[in-house]
């Protein structure tokens, strides 16, 4: 069975990160924001024992706890390893997250967060108007409403964000694109995990997509080029506690 693109995309990125470990994974890790729980499975070859959380998972997931990141049902000192997918974005208090985080790890534990960058949201604006030109196409070869109204349903239906034909929708949880924009910086998150007493020691630039899955598993070769280039769409930070 042929994977979605998304899904190939989160696996891809996961070996590509097991690949080049800076310090060596292992023991019992915990996974935040599981989603449809697709990484958990891969995870399990890596580690002792995974436990997966998610608020609210988009699947029926084997043993996975429901929970809020912002307020984990674990002991302190519980993990060796803490590992998310683009998740951190997507918290409303990050401050509870991360200190939520540091309480539950080991002193030597390792983090792994894959987060979006400023070259996802210039790739999302790119292809926002690529995305509204397939959908009005779509709609017209099937005789479907193609009125402004019914493209802000379709679109925000998908999306579970508000938008409106012009401009794409805010990603996380920032109140704007500005905002949104430099939070993405790898600086600011930099920032952000020393703030709460975190240190990155390494990060890798990972495949360049955007948002709309436009030209699924096409220009592979080239994704990788740009990424290497330092315009990836996802950043991975390796991160141990200071």
């Amino acid at each position: 069975m042929t994977l979605s693109w998304t899904k190939y995309l989160r696996q891809r990125d996961l070996y590509q990160l097991m690949d080049s470990q800076p310090i060596s994974l292992q023991g019992d890790l915990l996974e935040i924001g599981c989603g449809d729980g697709h990484l958990s499975t891969i995870l399990r070859d890596y580690f002792d024992r995974v436990i997966s959380t998610d608020l609210s998972p988009r699947e029926e997931i084997k043993d996975v706890i429901v929970a809020d990141a912002q307020d984990l049902p674990f002991r302190n000192n519980t993990f060796d390893a803490i590992f998310s997918s683009n998740v951190l974005e997507h918290i409303d208090d990050l401050e509870r997250c991360l200190n939520e985080l540091y309480r539950i790890s080991k002193k030597d534990a390792v983090m792994l967060h894959t987060m979006p960058t400023i070259w996802w949201k210039f790739f999302q604006f790119m292809t926002h108007y690529i995305y509204i030109f397939k959908v009005l196409v779509k709609k017209i070869r099937t005789n479907n409403d193609i009125s402004l109204d019914a493209y802000k349903k379709t679109y925000s239906i998908k999306n579970n964000k508000k938008s409106n034909v012009l401009w794409p929708a805010v990603h996380g949880v920032k109140k704007n694109h500005i905002e949104e924009i430099i939070a993405f910086r790898s600086d600011t998150w930099t920032k952000e995990f020393s703030k709460y007493g975190f240190k990155v020691i390494k990060k890798d630039n990972l495949f360049v997509h955007s948002p709309y899955r436009i030209f699924p598993y096409h220009f592979l070769g080239l994704r990788k080029l740009i990424s290497n280039l330092g315009m990836p769409s996802v950043i991975a930070y390796w991160v141990i506690k200071e």
